[in-house]
Order: C-alpha cells, then structure tokens, then sequence
C-alpha cells in the first residue's frame, strides 16, 4: 500500500462534474485503476494521504453548487468501507497533508478560505480553468474581498481526532509541506499580501518541540508558488511554480534542497512548465500530474523524473481530463 498512489477527486472538465472516483495507478504497468467511489461531491481541491492501509480525505468543495466540506473521511480497503473520521477546524483549500509515523499524526497546511460563492468556483467557459486556490484568492483580492493571510499549520492525532494549530507566525498563502524527518516539517516558497511568491521562506519546524520552534534554512534559488515540494531519497525537491499570483507563466525548474549543506540547487527541467499540479515520491522517483500554464493552458500529461539519473520522462496521462484533485 506505501508504494500504491491514488488520484482523488477533483473536477471533470469535460462532463463539468465533481469526480467522486479514487483511481489507483498500477505503478508497473503504469496505467489507472478505479478503486472506489467517494461518499460527496466536495471533492475539489481536498488533500489526501495515505496511513496503515487506508486512504484519508480532507476537507474539499464542490465547484457545482458552491458546497463545502470540512470532514475527514478514511476508507479500508480491507473492509471497503468509508467512515468519518475527524474534521478540519475551518474551510480551506489544502495545500499539503503528510502523515508522521513517530507520532502517528497527519499534518496539513491549508489557506482560509472563510466563504466561496458560487460565481467564484464555476469554471471560465473560454479557459477550461477552474479556479485554484491562489487564483481565487487573487480574484477575491481585486474585488474587496480579502482572507486570513498566510498558510496554517495543524495537527490531527488518532488519539484525540481534534486539530490543534501549531504556531508558525507564517504569512505566506499557498505554501506546502513536507516532511524533513519524523520530527520537523519543511517548507518554503508562497505568495506574500501584493501576490508575488517569496525566496526567502524555507522554513523547518520542529514539531516536538513545545511551544514548536521554526528555523529559516537556506532561500529558493527562484521565488515560487503554487509549486510543488516533497522529499526524495533524502533531499527536498521544490518543482515548478510561478512567480506572480495569476500570473501567465509557470516554471519548468526544479530545486533540491541538500539539508546537511543547507544550500539549494538547480536540478534538470521538467518537459512542461506547471503549477497547480499533483506531485509524489516513490522510492527514487518524483511524479507529476497534470497542472496549468497561463499560455498553454491545462495539461494531463504525467513526468516521472530519475533523481539518480537526472532524466524525466512521460508518465500516464491523468484519467478522465480531472482538475484540481489530490495525490496520496
């Protein structure tokens, strides 16, 4: 099951439906199996992860009718069985959701969102775009409306099945997540109150600490948001992204970040510029799915990238032409 990855959710641009399908992808045959279906609609821009043979998802809305959800629903794949689980404190678009095993607890960053109208979420006819959570919160900036800044951190234990904030005095929107060790979370990058990403954000926070401390580590070589970050074969990666919020284009760069020098470093480009995207790690691999460039537009294509060898090359396409879904 560790070495599974599930595509969950998101949106059907061709049908302009919400997907309540979880697709597994059959890493040797590299092709998309349906897996089961989600018990709501509120499937776009949920976070997902996966934890001792169950698949839990967070949170999300329903582009269609303006609904959203806060609950965390897990399924057995034993039992084939969906419950409810816990719940987010508020409506947020997710970010990153990881799971720590040393103290078997999900963390996961998300942007308040407080109320999304309906007019704000259904999609644009002449872009097929629907709406992610930095472009909604650039739309809502420029009309008045304006949201908690900056991205929260939170934990949610089996034990208490309560989130509980862990302070991180963070002010950036939209940046990710992940885990460095069992016992700290990176992060870097995201978008400041004027919109634009920010360099000098990497950020560890050691989680076992009480209060938790947060150390600035070394700045992204090029600013980003909307990017992706995940660990690999003991580095971090921070692939593609953009540089303003809204703006046209997304970056084909990756960075790896070297955590005993404390120093990033380019790594080969992606085939495609992306942000908005799935993105994954399996052994010595990354994965990407999907994402969106201003001036080419959505894509469904998929890239595994060697960090031995340093090569890309073409994955399975994402099912169905979904949008805006999460990886576990």
């Amino acid at each position: 099951m560790e070495h599974s990855i599930f595509l969950v959710g998101g949106y059907h641009l061709d049908a302009d439906v919400c997907s309540v399908k979880v697709f597994e992808l059959d890493l040797r045959n590299e092709q998309w199996i349906e897996s089961c279906e989600i018990p709501r609609t509120c499937t776009v821009n949920c976070g997902a992860s996966l934890s001792n043979g169950e698949i839990y998802i967070f949170g999300g809305h329903d582009s269609i009718s303006g609904e959203t959800s806060t609950s965390i629903d897990r399924f057995n794949f034993a039992n084939k069985k969906w419950t409810e689980w816990a719940s987010i404190p508020s409506v947020m678009f997710l970010n990153s959701v990881v799971f720590a095993e040393e103290d078997s607890s999900f963390y996961f960053s998300g942007d308040l969102t407080g109320t999304t109208s309906e007019s704000g979420m259904r999609r644009d006819t002449e872009t097929l775009l629907r709406p992610s959570a930095d472009e909604l919160w650039w739309k809502d900036r420029q009309a008045g409306i304006f949201h908690a800044p900056g991205s929260k951190l939170w934990r949610i234990s089996p034990d208490t099945q309560k989130s509980q904030e862990v302070p991180t005095k963070t002010t950036l929107m939209d940046a990710p997540i992940t885990l460095i060790s069992e016992s700290s979370v990176f992060s870097c990058g995201g978008f400041d109150e004027a919109g634009t990403a920010s360099a000098s954000s990497s950020v560890i926070h050691s989680l076992h600490s009480a209060p938790c401390t947060s150390k600035k580590t070394s700045a992204l070589l090029v600013p980003r948001g909307s990017h992706g970050l995940i660990r690999c074969a003991a580095h971090v990666y921070a692939v593609g992204g953009t540089w303003r919020l809204g703006g046209r284009r997304s970056f084909r760069s990756c960075e790896v970040y070297d955590t005993h020098r404390n120093q990033w470093f380019f790594s080969p480009k992606m085939s495609q510029p992306r942000r908005n995207f799935g993105l994954t790690s399996r052994g010595n691999q990354l994965i990407v799915f999907g994402g969106f460039d201003g001036e080419k537009g959505i894509f469904f294509d998929g890239e595994f990238h060697d960090v031995r060898t340093g090569s890309w090359r073409k994955g399975p396409d994402v099912p169905s032409l979904l949008w805006n879904y999460a990886i576990a």
